[in-house]
């Protein structure tokens, strides 16, 4: 995924279709918190912690989720710089 997200700019929001914007992605495809609190890569449909690289959930129809299924994050892509 990061070839797919890394050349975009691409936004993270949270619950719903409105949800507020709660991350980006930077150059180099990982993905970051607005408040620095998390960062998370992707690989396939994997979610992985960059602290460990353990996998922390997965990434389907841009929905993020932990392995117990609880909402992480969701993607979008916006021009917003």
């Amino acid at each position: 995924m990061v070839g797919t997200f890394a050349g975009n700019r691409h936004v993270i929001f949270g619950v719903g279709h409105e949800g507020a914007r709660v991350g980006w992605i930077d150059p180099f495809g990982n993905i970051r918190s607005d408040e620095g609190v998390w960062l998370f890569r992707t690989e396939g449909q994997q979610v992985y912690s960059v602290a460990d690289d353990s996998i922390v959930g997965t990434l389907i129809n841009d929905i993020a989720a932990t392995i117990e299924g609880v909402f992480l994050f969701r993607l979008e892509s916006r021009f917003v710089w």
